[in-house]
């Protein structure tokens, strides 16, 4: 039986599938969180490529990343949360 023994990644699944519908549809807007957490190098580049093609066709990306290299490859524009202070 081909991957007995082998555990199955529902929550990778359902990342794939949630990204790819993403991508795959002509969206004014794409929100991202960690788009790139936990991917190895191939698929971390695979994922940037991806999201400067949907700026190139003038999508809108708003996206949480933490990783300084993607950050850099994508962001237009950084807001540093960090700055921000609580409300009086």
């Amino acid at each position: 039986m081909p991957g007995a023994g082998r555990p199955i990644s529902f929550v990778g699944s359902t990342f794939r599938i949630a990204f790819a519908r993403g991508f795959i549809s002509d969206l004014q807007l794409l929100l991202l969180d960690e788009p790139t957490a936990a991917l190895d190098a191939g698929n971390r580049a695979v994922v940037v490529d991806l999201v400067a093609e949907k700026k190139r066709r003038g999508t809108a990306v708003v996206a949480i990343v933490h990783d300084d290299d993607v950050r850099a490859a994508i962001a237009d524009t950084v807001v540093d949360v960090h700055r921000f202070t609580a409300a009086a």
